[in-house]
C-alpha cells in the first residue's frame, strides 16, 4: 500500500517537501538547516554498504558522529555572539537581528534532528527522498513530537476540508496554552537567573517548593502548547502526529510520570537507549543481575539530561529521575505484594503517592531551570532552600565546591 501511495503521489510528496523546506528557511538559516541533515544523510548512505556483521559497530560509530555534531550545535549556541558555525548564519547577516536571535535560529531544532537521525539509522532501508520528507516535516521539526520514519512515511499528505476544523481547534488550544505560559512566565521567577536568585534570598522552603512546582506547570503549558500546535498543523496536512502529553499531573509514581510527560521522547529513549542497554547487560551479567535494574534507567535518564544540554545541572536532573525510576522499581518489587489492596487503593495512599511523586519531580526541576542555561551554583543553593537549609556556611561551601570543580 505504501508503495502504491508513493507511486501515485510522488509529485505531491516532492511538492510537500518543498513547501516544508520553504517554511523552515523562514526560521533557520539554510546552510545551518542543511548541516545536520547532510551529516546524517551521508551516514545513512554509507550504512547501505556496511556488511551485516559490522552493522552494530557502524551504528555505534555513526551515533558518535551524530553526538559530536549535536555537541557542535549546543556549544556554538552557548558562545556569546557565536553561531553554528558563524558562517552558516550569513543569510541573516543583512537582517536587523541580534546576535542572540542568530544563535537561537541556528541552534533551534538540533536536538530533535538528532532523534530523527538515530531513528533513521535504525531502519533496515530508507531512501534518501523518504528520509528528506521525514526529516524536514515542518510542524514537528523544532520541538517534536518525535515520529518514527514508519509512522510518518505510511501517511500521505492531503489538504482537505475534513481535517480543517479539528486541526485548527487543536492549534487554537495550543496557542491558548502558550499564551497562558507567557503570562505565567511573568510571575514565575525560575524562568530567569535573577528570579531564581530572588527566591533563594527569600530563605523560605515553602516558596521554593511552590515556585519549583509552578516551573513544571509553566513548562507543561508551554511545551504541550507547542505540541498541540504541531499536532493540529499535522492534522491539516492529513498527517497524524503522536500525542506528547497525557495529563502528567495525574501521575502517582515516577514511572507513570514518564508515560505521560514528553511521551515521544520517552519512547525514543526506551527504544534507542534503555532496551539496548538491558540486552547488552543481560548478555554480560545474566538476566537476574542487579545491574539490569540499576544501570539502564540511570544511564538512560542521564542521556536524557545531556540531550537537553551540556550542563552538570542537566546531568543531575537526569540522574535524579533515573534514581527515582530505580527506587520506584525497588518499591514495586519489595512492597507492592505485601501491602493489601485496601491500602494501595485507598484515597490516602493515592494522595500520598501523588504528593511524593510531584514533590520529587519539583525538586528535580531545581536543576533544570532556568532553561536552557541552568547554573549549578544557583541550583544547589536553591535545592538547599527547598530542604530548609538557610545557612551562610553551607552556601559558601557550595560556592567553593562549584568553583573548585570548574563547573557552572
Amino acid at each position: 500500500m505504501l508503495a502504491a501511495l508513493r507511486a501515485s503521489g510522488r509529485a505531491s510528496d516532492h511538492l510537500f517537501l518543498a513547501g516544508n523546506l520553504l517554511l523552515l528557511c523562514c526560521f533557520v538559516p539554510p546552510l545551518s538547516l542543511a548541516t545536520f541533515f547532510a551529516v546524517s544523510a551521508l551516514l545513512l548512505y554509507v550504512k547501505s554498504f556496511v556488511p551485516a556483521r559490522l552493522s552494530g559497530a557502524y551504528l555505534a560509530a555513526a551515533c558518535t558522529i551524530l553526538v559530536a555534531t549535536l555537541v557542535l550545535y549546543h556549544r556554538a549556541a552557548g558562545i556569546p555572539g557565536g553561531a553554528v558555525p558563524a558562517v552558516l548564519t550569513a543569510p541573516l547577516s543583512s537582517l536587523s537581528v541580534t546576535a542572540d536571535t542568530v544563535r537561537l535560529l541556528s541552534n533551534i531544532g538540533a536536538s530533535y534532528c538528532f532523534l530523527r537521525a538515530v531513528y533513521a539509522l535504525l531502519e533496515p532501508r530508507l531512501l534518501f527522498s523518504d528520509y528528506a520528507r521525514f526529516y524536514f516535516f515542518f510542524p514537528t521539526y523544532f520541538s517534536g513530537p518525535v515520529m518514527t520514519p514508519q509512522d510518518y512515511l505510511a501517511q500521505a499528505p492531503l489538504f482537505g476540508a475534513g481535517n480543517t476544523v479539528s486541526g485548527l481547534a487543536r492549534m487554537a488550544l495550543g496557542i491558548v496554552k502558550i499564551v497562558a505560559s507567557l503570562w505565567l512566565a511573568g510571575v514565575m521567577p525560575l524562568v530567569s537567573p535573577t528570579g531564581m536568585v530572588n527566591v533563594i534570598q527569600m530563605n523560605s522552603a515553602a516558596w521554593a517548593w511552590l515556585y519549583a512546582f509552578a516551573a513544571g506547570v509553566w513548562l507543561f503549558l508551554n511545551f504541550s502548547g507547542f505540541s498541540d500546535v504541531a499536532i493540529g498543523a499535522g492534522r491539516l496536512c492529513n498527517i497524524t502526529v503522536p500525542e506528547n502529553f497525557n495529563n502528567p499531573f495525574a501521575a502517582t509514581d515516577i514511572t507513570d510520570f514518564w508515560r505521560r510527560w514528553h511521551i515521544t521522547l520517552a519512547v525514543w529513549l526506551r527504544a534507542c537507549i534503555f532496551t539496548p542497554l538491558v540486552h547488552a547487560l543481560g548478555f554480560r551479567f545474566g538476566a537476574q543481575h542487579v545491574a539490569l535494574v540499576v544501570l539502564p534507567p540511570l544511564i538512560t535518564m542521564i542521556v536524557c539530561g545531556l540531550w537537553h544540554g551540556l550542563s552538570a545541572c542537566y546531568v543531575i536532573w537526569g540522574a535524579l529521575h533515573g534514581a527515582g525510576l530505580v527506587i520506584r522499581h525497588a518499591w514495586k518489587v519489595t512492597m507492592s505484594g505485601r501491602l493489601p489492596q485496601t491500602v494501595t487503593a485507598s484515597s490516602v495512599y493515592v494522595a500520598a503517592a501523588w504528593l511524593l511523586t510531584h514533590a520529587y519531580v519539583a525538586f528535580a526541576w531545581a536543576f533544570f531551570f532556568p532553561a536552557p542555561s541552568p547554573s549549578l551554583l544557583h541550583s544547589l543553593i536553591y535545592a538547599s532552600r527547598m530542604l530548609g537549609i538557610v545557612r551562610y556556611d553551607v552556601d559558601l561551601a557550595i560556592t567553593h565546591a562549584v568553583t573548585a570543580l570548574g563547573l557552572r
